[in-house]
C-alpha cells in the first residue's frame, strides 16, 4: 500500500496542447508543399519534349496556382540544421566505426566531412553515405584514425558543423601474448 502511495503522488508532466497543435499544423503544411512540389515536377516532366502532345508544350498553371507554389516552395525553404549530432565514441583497433547524423534543410543541403580540418576522401576503408542521414563508415580502424571528425551541411540559405571526436585505443606495445602449453 505505501509504494502505491508514493506512485500515485509523483508530480507528472504535461505538454502544453498548444504546442502540438502547432507542431503538427506545420508539418501537415510542409507535407503538402512537398507534395505540390512533386506534382509540379511530374507535369513539367511529361509536358517535356519527348511526351506526346504538341513540342515544346510546358505544364500550364494558372497564375494564382504558380503564385501558391511560389509560395510554397519559398516558406518550405530552410538552412541545414542537425535534428541528430555526432557522438564521441571510443573504437578498438581494427573494428568499424559509424559515425552518423541526421541534417534537415531545403533545398537539400550539401554535406562535406573533415578529419582534423582536412576533408576526408572515400577510399576502401572509408565511405560516405547521405539520404538525410549522413553517415561516414571507417572501416579495418587504426591509431591514425584518431582525431575530430566534423560533418558540415550548406546550402545558399547557410550552414550547419557538427562534430564528434573517435579515439581509436591502441594496444599496449610491451604486452605479451600467452602462450599456453598443451
Amino acid at each position: 500500500m505505501a509504494s502505491f502511495t508514493l506512485l500515485v503522488r509523483r508530480p507528472t508532466r504535461s505538454l502544453k496542447k498548444g504546442k502540438i497543435q502547432r507542431f503538427l499544423a506545420k508539418r501537415r503544411w510542409k507535407k503538402t508543399g512537398k507534395a505540390v512540389l512533386a506534382l509540379q515536377m511530374i507535369a513539367n516532366l511529361t509536358n517535356g519534349p519527348d511526351s506526346p502532345g504538341s513540342p515544346g508544350e510546358e505544364a500550364s498553371w494558372s497564375p494564382a496556382a504558380e503564385q501558391a507554389i511560389q509560395t510554397l516552395d519559398q516558406e518550405l525553404q530552410s538552412e541545414p540544421r542537425f535534428q541528430q549530432a555526432l557522438r564521441d565514441t571510443n573504437q578498438p583497433r581494427g573494428s568499424t566505426a559509424h559515425l552518423a547524423c541526421r541534417v534537415q534543410g531545403y533545398p537539400e543541403p550539401e554535406v562535406v566531412w573533415f578529419k582534423d580540418e582536412e576533408p576526408v576522401e572515400s577510399s576502401s576503408r572509408v565511405t560516405v553515405e547521405y539520404d538525410g542521414m549522413c553517415e561516414l563508415v571507417l572501416t579495418d580502424l587504426r591509431p591514425a584514425d584518431s582525431g575530430v571528425y566534423k560533418c558540415r551541411a550548406t546550402n545558399n540559405l547557410g550552414e550547419a558543423l557538427c562534430s564528434a571526436k573517435l579515439t581509436v585505443e591502441r594496444w599496449p606495445e610491451n604486452t605479451k601474448q600467452l602462450h599456453l602449453d598443451p
